[in-house]
């Protein structure tokens, strides 16, 4: 008598397997439910009107930047340089900052977009001055011209949680200002002012 082999065995119950899981399939992908949903993720995934009111970030930019680490005291001055461009296919800004602040070199890395799900504009960052990932959600006024983004970090001296306001403001095609607050004991702050020129 022959051995019974398991490996064969496994094959076996595989290959009788294998129409009635394409059948099942088949009926799946014919479902209305299916459908449904195929075209309810189609739909949330396509960049629309609220993405396209970021069109004007998108190019190369020299900033003048003014940064309160004391707000009785005057601010200190820098100058920074940011390119912007849409990625994956118009739904995101990515841009890429570099400059100096306090004689130290400046990079960061930001991406903005529009999460058509949850209504509001989404924001990430990362830089060299830190090792976290800021997260910030926003919305737009109705000039579609003043952009205002919400975060929450800690703060490096206390460690405690404190709220952040970020307010983005077009002036013109080729002039934005970008202006960030931070809110402490029920107080805001304003801690930077950049004032970005298209580059020539």
């Amino acid at each position: 008598m022959q051995s019974w082999n398991p490996l064969l065995a496994v094959l076996a119950v595989l290959l009788l397997a294998l129409p009635v899981s394409a059948d099942d399939k088949k009926k799946k992908s014919d479902s209305p439910d299916e459908k449904a949903a195929i075209e309810a993720m189609m739909k949330a995934a396509e960049p629309g009107p609220m993405h396209k009111k970021l069109e004007p970030l998108v190019g190369k930019w020299e900033a003048t930047m003014k940064m309160w680490m004391d707000p009785s005291k005057p601010p200190t001055e820098s100058k920074a340089t940011a390119e912007m461009k849409w990625v994956m296919g118009n739904r995101y800004i990515l841009m890429h900052v570099n400059g100096e602040f306090a004689g130290m070199k400046f990079e960061g890395v930001g991406v903005t977009g529009y999460d058509n799900l949850k209504e509001t504009y989404v924001g990430a960052w990362i830089d060299n001055f830190g090792t976290g990932i800021s997260t910030s959600a926003g919305k737009v006024d109705d000039t579609g011209k003043v952009f205002t983004f919400e975060s929450e970090e800690i703060d490096p001296a206390s460690k405690k949680k404190m709220k952040t306001r970020e307010v983005l403001k077009f002036i013109d095609a080729d002039t934005y200002e970008d202006t960030f607050y931070k809110i402490t004991d029920g107080k805001e702050l304003k801690v930077m002012e950049l004032t970005a020129k298209r580059a020539k």
